[in-house]
């Protein structure tokens, strides 16, 4: 839906802001890139203590991405806080 396809460009947008890359996507999921497994690993653990899941990609061969599922607004918000 609209809303999803907006949320997930700002997402992607805002990532890319970080310094994080995010693959192109036209789902309700955002992926983005690490720079090392522990990096990923340590962002999935800081967001997951404030209550955040996203999901890690290393059973898929991608060890440094982490999946970001798109929500509310305020909740995208919250995971790049």
């Amino acid at each position: 839906n609209r809303l999803n396809a907006v949320e997930r460009a700002s997402f992607a947008r805002r990532l890319g802001n970080a310094g994080i890359a995010a693959a192109a996507s036209q789902t309700n999921f955002v992926m983005m890139q690490l720079d090392s497994v522990e990096e990923a690993e340590s962002a999935q653990r800081f967001l997951l203590k404030r209550g955040i899941a996203l999901r890690p990609l290393h059973e898929f061969g991608l060890p440094s991405c982490l999946r970001a599922t798109m929500g509310l607004p305020e909740e995208n918000d919250a995971v790049l806080g």
